[in-house]
């Protein structure tokens, strides 16, 4: 009894904690539609990257990349390399990705998010971190780049 009792406490507990998902999505990932011009979004997440300290990876007319390596050694570390490396593998890197598709003022972006590592032989191992607290943060990052560029434009 004691058992069933401490499992259905457990349960209940993580049912009750469990955080939700701000919206559903076309994409099933974050996103937002911008009434500002592309190039101006792209330098504002550029800038909220850079203060936070990602870097730049890629950068093309409908896509931005941006990387940060994860502290070598950490808890959340050592377990992304446990879990999707081995011990050859290089320090996972967390990935942000943002397309980009519309017309000139008017953007829809689609925020992406990804942990990966490199194998030995080279092969890249990319896991998505689309859990709801992940895709709420992500919401959270393009609704304030939204709120501060059509803020500026009026």
């Amino acid at each position: 009894m004691k058992k069933q009792l401490l499992a259905f406490t457990l349960a209940f507990s993580l049912v009750g904690c469990a955080t939700q998902k701000y919206a559903t999505t076309e994409s099933g990932w974050p996103e937002v539609t911008i009434n500002a011009k592309r190039q101006d979004i792209k330098d504002s997440l550029i800038e909220r990257g850079i203060s936070k300290g990602w870097t730049i990876e890629d950068e093309s007319a409908s896509k931005l990349s941006l990387s940060k390596s994860t502290e070598a050694g950490s808890l959340s570390s050592t377990l992304t390399q446990v879990l999707i490396g081995n011990s050859y593998s290089t320090t996972p890197k967390n990935e942000l990705i943002f397309l980009f598709s519309g017309k000139d003022d008017l953007v829809k972006v689609v925020g992406q998010s990804f942990t990966s590592t490199q194998m030995a032989s080279g092969k890249v191992n990319r896991v998505p971190l689309n859990g709801a607290a992940q895709f709420n943060q992500l919401s959270e990052a393009l609704l304030e780049v939204k709120s501060k560029l059509e803020a500026e434009k009026k």
